[in-house]
């Protein structure tokens, strides 16, 4: 038994169509048989249009055709006319910089950007978002030479050439250095000075006459670092610190007392302090040592790099 199915679609046509054949329905599928063609033909020298409604698309094998088309038509970023001639700008070593890529696409989409050719200096990196250039220049003097590529929303892309000179920053243009030292201008952003006698410090600001090494201090020289020989009853080489509450003396003229500094240091001048009448020095002599073996006698008053300051009673 043969089961006929019928299907109707109701074509509608009026007066004011003007020939046109309507067909209205929820969905429409056009179907050939197997190894059948579909010919869609308009008449002669007429159009056929393809119209899907607001926000629809015309998909043909899976892909938006209309999407294709608009990425066809659309034109690639435009770099603004002063970015055209390569030159990015010349900075000084240690300046921050925040300078604007000036590039914009034709439909007023968002941009992104790529480093895709050369090198930035050292410390300055490239926003791919936001399209700004920033860091702190590096205090090497040298010419920088990268491309950076515009990329819009349908992956058109134009490049850009920039060149990016650095000159080296004078650290000692406005002259760090006191008491007529020598400035020397470092290539990481620093200085130095070489300070004349008796100065010392960054900027040869500490006149080391007026600093002592903290003999009186132990966190400084701490009691380890303090000996003595032929000590009078129990004194300690520590009781000898200058201006302690209590006092060393020697037995007799083959006594000393002995600091270690703990580094090379200058010496400019020593100290004394008597306990009382009864016990104070009348007279000494001070040897230096770098090893502690081998002693030198100071007979001026010149300085000299030390590590071990002896003092002997005579």
């Amino acid at each position: 038994m043969k089961i006929l199915y019928v299907f109707l679609i109701f074509f509608t046509k009026s007066a004011a169509d003007d020939g046109v054949l309507d067909i209205n329905v929820p969905h429409l599928l056009v179907k050939a048989q197997n190894f059948g063609n579909i010919t869609l033909q308009s008449g002669l020298a007429r159009d056929l249009y393809l119209e899907p409604g607001p926000g629809g698309k015309v998909i043909f094998d899976g892909e938006d055709i209309l999407e294709i088309i608009k990425m066809a038509k659309a034109l690639p970023p435009v770099w603004l006319p002063h970015a055209h001639n390569g030159f990015f700008g010349t900075f000084e070593g240690g300046q921050r910089i925040h300078v604007k890529l000036e590039a914009r696409d034709p439909e007023n989409g968002p941009l992104e950007y790529k480093l895709v050719g050369g090198d930035l200096p050292t410390g300055i990196t490239l926003d791919e978002t936001d399209g700004y250039i920033n860091g702190v220049v590096p205090d090497i003097e040298r010419f920088y030479t990268f491309t950076i590529r515009a990329i819009n929303n349908q992956t058109k892309y134009a490049d850009s050439v920039f060149k990016m000179e650095v000159i080296s920053h004078d650290n000692c243009k406005s002259g760090p250095c006191q008491q007529h030292g020598t400035c020397i201008d470092n290539s990481n952003n620093t200085y130095s000075c070489v300070c004349p006698e008796p100065y010392s410090g960054q900027r040869c600001e500490i006149d080391c006459r007026s600093h002592d090494f903290g003999v009186r201090y132990k966190n400084k020289i701490p009691d380890a670092q303090m000996s003595a020989y032929l000590s009078q009853s129990t004194k300690l080489a520590s009781n000898g610190r200058y201006a302690g509450s209590s006092y060393w003396c020697g037995t007799n003229d083959n006594s000393w007392l002995q600091v270690d500094l703990g580094e090379a240091k200058t010496v400019y001048k020593t100290l004394y302090q008597y306990q009382s009448s009864t016990y104070y020095i009348n007279g000494y002599t001070l040897s230096v040592s770098l090893d502690g073996v081998n002693f030198n006698v100071v007979n001026d008053t010149s300085g000299i790099h030390v590590i071990i300051l002896l003092l002997r009673k005579s």
